[in-house]
């Protein structure tokens, strides 16, 4: 009988633990975890009073409890899950006290933000706009993120708006301002160095460098190898499973995507990762957001609408405007990049992968020829994301340069590396992925919205082999691997070829689809 009740404890309690096969393990296993637990209880209970008035229990941990507390919480989870599932996971984290998230609650629920090449956004709420729709002219700022107390700007530099750099202000920031402005040629839209000032004064200037203030930030400049960056995504991304064969047709060999990586912890749970004309915004939800990341409330139908007229696009704060305007916070920074005509005469394929000459503008990105469009797709077809692909074809389309496939299979890299664990929308309909195979499905008892179909997801990220969760007529199911051994307590609804990372939807209006990096 005390078997049985240990199994049925953890099965209803911690669904995600595989228990232990023999029955002496399995004792020794939970005794285990009920040691840890009830040892910490006193230090829990001292903290709830760091939680927000009013909330306590498996409420306290919904917005973030303490640590030792959430240890204990796993006993209660059985009879909560259902009322923490029926809520967004939220909090402000507007009290957070330091840059390396020091916050007596505990990590709030995040999101990410992108912004790549030319730029392309992808909003905090999975919203990906059109590829012609986002285009910047040189030396431009842009609101990437703006909340009562925070603005996190971006720049677009040379006649093809490449992202050039970020630059952050506002009262959570305690008085400081961090700018980053990318320097190297425009033409291959290759960042060769970045210039980062703290409070107007050189920061990272050396490789594998870093800054910290406490309680303002912790700033890292680390040189990435191409050793490092396939061990940590090899097992996720289709790319790199597909480019083990040399013979196959679409075969692309990638190489020399090692290089600088900017990473920057803020105050508030912020922070921001920038490498080769890419930038990644990590953060918690807040009060009255805008922006060209969006307004970061679950919903991405309304992030951006081209039919807006310039007053509303302004109130959403995606209006832009002069770098050196009054309103830019790169104002009297110089935000050209350095040696910029010497690079561009210099400028050769490197890659030896040719370029597609770039059409006049009035002739669409490729015009006319359909050889031009064929040799986009084919350098670009590397990037198995079909977001990330269009863009790609229109960029080279645009430019002429063969090359800009590398910055977006670097957005996945980033993405993968950095937003784990986050749910991203990605559209209506049922998930498929790269070769657009359904995966096996399990459901999530109980789970019947979308903020609990989230945060469900949210939940088992830690597991491996766990893709996504899709919604349709009030069910929750979680996908995993074709492969995958089953999560106890979640009932395997069926069986599907599906492997690796959400790509596609099959656009059924009835399912919502989000894919967990």
């Amino acid at each position: 009988l005390l078997d049985i009740f240990f199994k049925e404890t953890v099965r209803r309690h911690a669904p995600h633990v595989i228990m232990p096969a023999s029955r002496a393990m399995r004792r020794a296993f939970v005794l285990t975890l009920s040691g840890c637990a009830f040892s910490r209880l006193q230090s829990a209970a001292a903290q709830i009073a760091s939680c927000r008035a009013g909330l306590t229990g498996a409420t306290c941990r919904q917005h973030g409890a303490p640590k030792a507390l959430r240890a204990v919480s796993m006993l209660q989870m059985g009879r909560t899950r259902k009322h923490m599932n029926a809520k967004a996971t939220t909090c402000s984290c507007a009290n957070a006290s330091a840059a390396s998230g020091n916050d007596p609650c505990g990590p709030c629920e995040l999101g990410y933000c992108t912004a790549a090449a030319d730029p392309h956004f992808t909003s905090f709420d999975g919203f990906n706009g059109s590829s012609k729709d986002n285009i910047f002219q040189e030396n431009t700022a842009y609101r990437l993120v703006k909340t009562d107390t925070m603005e996190i700007q971006g720049l677009a530099q040379g006649k093809s708006g490449w992202v050039g750099g970020f630059a952050v202000g506002g009262d959570f920031l305690k008085g400081h301002s961090l700018v980053m402005i990318m320097r190297g040629t425009q033409k291959t839209n290759k960042m060769s160095h970045a210039d980062v000032l703290l409070d107007g004064q050189p920061i990272l200037s050396e490789k594998n460098s870093q800054e910290h203030i406490p309680g303002v930030l912790d700033a890292h400049r680390h040189e990435r190898s191409q050793e490092e960056i396939l061990g940590a995504v090899m097992k996720d991304l289709p790319e790199f499973q597909q480019n083990k064969n040399e013979k196959a047709k679409n075969f692309l060999k990638i190489e020399n995507m090692n290089g600088d990586h900017y990473h920057f912890k803020l105050p508030e749970h912020v922070e921001i990762f920038a490498d080769n004309r890419y930038l990644l915004i990590k953060m918690p939800k807040h009060p009255n957001m805008r922006g060209w990341c969006g307004n970061f409330n679950g919903d991405p139908d309304d992030d951006y609408d081209r039919t807006w007229s310039g007053k509303k696009k302004a109130a959403a704060g995606q209006d832009f405007f002069d770098a050196q305007d009054s309103s830019s916070l790169f104002k009297g920074k110089d935000v050209t990049s350095l040696g910029q005509k010497k690079e561009e005469q210099a400028d050769k394929d490197t890659e030896g992968t040719g370029r597609v000459e770039a059409p006049d503008e009035d002739a669409g990105p490729c015009g006319s020829s359909p050889e031009k469009v064929a040799k986009a797709r084919k350098v670009c077809n590397i990037i198995s994301q079909p977001d990330k692909r269009e863009e790609c074809v229109y960029d080279v389309c645009k430019t002429g340069d063969t090359n800009v496939w590398k910055v977006y299979l670097n957005a996945e890299i980033e993405e993968v590396e950095n937003a784990r664990g986050i749910p991203e929308f990605m559209g209506h309909g049922k998930c498929l992925d790269s070769e657009k195979r359904p995966y096996t499905t399990l459901t999530a008892t109980g789970v019947e919205t979308a903020e609990g179909c989230r945060g469900a997801l949210r939940d088992l990220s830690p597991v491996e082999g766990v893709r996504g969760a899709q919604l349709g007529g009030g069910a929750c199911q979680i996908l995993v691997d074709a492969k995958h051994g089953g999560i106890a307590t979640y009932n395997k609804v069926s069986d599907g070829p599906g492997e690796l990372i959400v790509e596609y939807t099959d656009g059924a209006e009835s399912y919502t689809c989000w894919k967990l990096n």
